[in-house]
């Protein structure tokens, strides 16, 4: 009867996700909005490419619409680049789409294992909160065409095959997930600290052989050359001012009217250190404990780390999707552990406030106020310290499989 329970909710979630993608792509269409215009801009980049043209430092369709990955990264489009684009922007979307539902289905039957939930009736009522609150995130993310939940779904299929002991090819899609954002080179501490020597220098060599194989083909001047100009194009972005009011940095200049944004970096760069620090002197208290080894501990770690990514750099509201297997996971533990009224508020305020900006609800000014005020940013910052402040609390007491 628990099976059948089990396969009827599965279906319901499937249903459900199944009808967001579809309502978004056809209300797109209807509204003839389906411009999917960062897709549009790996589209045109790879056609350059493979025209043997710049790929860097042009605006493909918006003014904003500048190619900002490596250029391992635009060959692997280039097959979709030789279809014509009104097919090539629906099949993206059905990758997409695939995407999400990848993430989904990993993180539910993990957690489902990471707590032994089986028998809750109320487990799967977990998907569907997870998608309420991100998808005003979800929707803008299908609209632009952008790549997150792609690489959220690597990230998460890396993590099930370093669980389950693959850990090669867990390093490869690691290192392909780098050669788009190389912001995901956060996770090589962790896997320093943990003496995961394998997937560590599987990570390396990867994005080392992903960078030079367009020599192949372009030839060694040239990928060199379009090197240089990916690094120069991250460095230019990362420059500007636009997008900043979710950062860290942005939060703690603003807010504590710090003097100049030198002392800021140096405040930043301290308080890494130092939670870098505190960070290897709980590793080393936990392994005189035999806690370290515990997946339940590896999973905070990894996915904490993949969520303050959006904290760290300068980026759009979408790519707080990065978030998502920790917002899964508060959401599990507070149906799943026993909480204060207190923690509980919190983390319901909290998780509203991170799916909020919904344009359409709040207005135009009341979503600039919640841009502007770093709202997104502090909720998310505010998610992975509950999350871990839970966990560290209980994580004695729950029923977790070690």
């Amino acid at each position: 009867m628990q099976q059948l329970y089990n396969f009827f909710w599965q279906r319901k979630i499937n249903l459900v996700l199944a009808i967001f993608l579809l309502l978004n792509i056809v209300l797109d269409i209807i509204n003839q909005r389906f411009w999917l215009n960062d897709f549009r801009v790996y589209y045109e980049a790879a056609t350059h490419l493979r025209n043997h043209q710049n790929i860097y430092g042009e605006a493909f369709g918006l003014d904003s619409g500048f190619y900002k990955y490596s250029p391992f990264a635009a060959f692997l489009f280039i097959p979709i680049s030789l279809l014509n684009y009104s097919i090539a922007k629906i099949i993206f979307f059905c990758i997409s789409s695939t995407a999400i539902i990848t993430v989904f289905y990993f993180l539910q039957n993990w957690l489902q294992y990471f707590f032994k939930t089986e028998k809750a009736k109320n487990y799967f009522l977990i998907p569907f909160f997870t998608l309420l609150i991100c998808a005003v995130h979800l929707q803008r993310e299908l609209h632009l065409g952008n790549l997150n939940m792609q690489l959220v779904c690597l990230l998460v299929i890396a993590f099930h095959l370093i669980i389950y002991q693959k850990k090669l090819t867990a390093g490869i899609l690691i290192g392909l997930a780098t050669c788009f954002k190389p912001h995901f080179l956060i996770l090589l501490p962790l896997f320093v600290l943990r003496r995961e020597w394998k997937i560590l220098f599987t990570i390396i060599i990867s994005v080392v052989m992903f960078l030079i194989f367009p020599a192949i083909i372009l030839g060694w001047a040239n990928n060199y050359n379009n090197l240089l100009q990916w690094l120069a194009t991250m460095q230019t972005h990362n420059a500007a001012n636009e997008g900043n009011e979710q950062t860290f940095l942005y939060m703690v200049h603003r807010f504590f009217n710090l003097p100049n944004s030198t002392f800021v970096w140096f405040m930043l760069i301290a308080a890494t250190a130092l939670s870098f620090g505190l960070l290897c002197l709980k590793h080393f208290k936990d392994e005189k404990e035999n806690i370290s080894l515990q997946k339940k501990d590896f999973a905070m770690e990894f996915f904490t780390l993949i969520a303050i990514v959006p904290n760290l750099v300068i980026t759009d509201t979408e790519h707080f999707l990065f978030a998502m297997p920790i917002l899964f996971s508060l959401i599990t533990f507070l149906f799943f552990t026993k909480n204060s009224k207190l923690i509980l508020g919190i983390s319901v305020v909290f998780l509203i406030l991170f799916g909020l900006k919904i344009t359409d609800v709040i207005g135009n000014d009341m979503a600039d106020v919640y841009l502007q005020n770093s709202i997104l940013g502090t909720s998310n910052l505010a998610i992975i310290l509950i999350l871990n402040f839970i966990f560290e609390k209980q994580k004695q007491q729950l029923s977790i499989s070690k």
